[in-house]
């Protein structure tokens, strides 16, 4: 809503690009690997502005590995490649299938790893 807000505010007459969609669903995917990354992170670490610090870093370090072509690697640089940011091209089909599978795997991987160790050291406050 925003992006159809802020072209018509600055004067764009041009329609919503059809690739729109398939843009807002990947960014949804590839935000839900990065919660559950900071969600792990935050219920490790009990302070507020640690887990949020470590986050701004990650952002930065998968913007640099998106550049490097490692962007599979790491959750953070999912966003900019399943939204197509950098890049002018879009995703392959084989490109797309790859983009959900390794996001399936860091929200699984992720999540496992810290419902195991809820269930090894509860918490305490």
């Amino acid at each position: 809503m925003l992006y159809f807000l802020g072209g018509k505010l600055t004067g764009l007459s041009a329609a919503l690009p059809p690739e729109l969609p398939g843009w807002l669903f990947r960014g949804w995917i590839a935000a839900l690997a990065i919660s559950v990354f900071q969600l792990a992170l935050s219920m490790r670490i009990r302070s507020f502005a640690a887990p949020v610090g470590i986050s701004l870093c990650a952002a930065f370090l998968g913007l640099g590995m998106y550049v490097a072509k490692l962007s599979l690697f790491f959750p953070n640089s999912l966003l900019t490649t399943g939204m197509g940011v950098l890049s002018q091209e879009g995703l392959t089909p084989g490109d797309h299938l790859t983009f959900y599978v390794m996001n399936l795997l860091y929200m699984a991987a992720i999540s496992a790893a810290a419902i195991r160790r809820l269930r090894k050291s509860d918490v305490v406050a």
